[in-house]
């Protein structure tokens, strides 16, 4: 997780490669779903609520976390009274003094 988090706060994933990698055709499978795992865990840590996230245990299993996250937005959904679709209906998002008119 921490060699992600670097790659990604310097935008180069490159420095988690091997050194003898010289194209994409050369990245193992299975590291290439690991940095993706890692990437999605980081996205989990930056973008949910503490309450939200899933516990360490999970990460690793698709199926539980794939869960947990619909869970999740099931969650945010009842709380926020939305349906399926988060903009109130008629589609008019903006309601501020700025936004008057901007909508349609």
């Amino acid at each position: 997780m921490g060699l992600v988090e670097v790659a990604q706060s310097t935008g180069d994933l490159r420095a988690i490669l091997p050194s003898d990698c010289e194209g994409i055709d050369d990245i193992h499978q299975e590291l290439v779903l690991a940095i993706h795992h890692a990437i999605r865990i980081r996205g989990v840590e930056e973008n949910l609520a503490p309450d939200e996230r899933p516990p360490r245990w999970m990460w690793r299993f698709d199926e539980p976390l794939q869960a947990w996250f619909e869970e999740v937005e099931r969650a945010r959904r009842d709380k926020f009274g939305l349906g399926g679709d988060s903009a109130p209906e008629g589609g008019q998002v903006l309601s501020n003094e700025y936004a008057k008119g901007r909508g349609r």
